[in-house]
């Protein structure tokens, strides 16, 4: 029987490298889909993925099975050094677009259930409004907070909160439905 996702989690915390790499091979397609989405360059992507992994080996005693799943931890981690790297990058670069890229071809799904729920959240998202679903792509993919959406699209602060609060309850009922909103 294959351990938990929580037992691997404790022995990496005692430096068992069997358990890192069981974890790794379990984690890492699905960290690496979600940083490709997230970053557009490749070799970003594949370092990101290596800190992310190394932030495991260091953390794993910091993970609390109270506040959460540990693919919702991994999930986290990985979506926030992402963002960091991002915004590295465009702070280098003097950039502002966000390179979120939620139908790449080249993201990798770990089953068909993973698979079912990606497209019906895609076709959810689709079914918003434009402003409604960049609002919601900007504050999740791009990790902008409401005021850096308000700036970024010359609109007050209470009209990007509307459209993103409006945006998320009809998402929630598009998924709770199996459809779009």
């Amino acid at each position: 029987m294959d351990p938990t996702d929580e037992q691997l989690l404790a022995r990496i915390a005692d430096h068992d490298s069997d358990a890192f790499s069981a974890f790794y091979d379990r984690y890492a397609p699905r960290a690496y889909g979600l940083l490709r989405r997230m970053l557009a360059d490749r070799e970003d992507a594949d370092d990101v993925l290596q800190e992310v992994f190394w932030q495991v080996w260091r953390n794993a005693r910091q993970f609390d099975p109270r506040r959460g799943t540990v693919k919702a931890w991994l999930t986290l981690m990985t979506r926030s050094r992402a963002l960091d790297r991002h915004r590295r990058r465009g702070r280098e670069a003097g950039v502002g677009e966000l390179p979120v890229q939620l139908h790449d071809p080249a993201a990798v799904d770990d089953g068909n259930e993973h698979a079912e729920q990606m497209h019906r959240a895609r076709r959810a998202l689709e079914g918003l409004q434009q402003e409604q679903r960049d609002a919601i792509q900007w504050a999740f993919f791009g990790g902008l907070s409401h005021s850096e959406i308000a700036a970024r699209a010359g609109l007050p602060l209470g009209t990007v909160k509307t459209r993103i609060r409006t945006g998320m309850m009809k998402l929630r009922e598009a998924l709770a439905e199996g459809g779009t909103p």
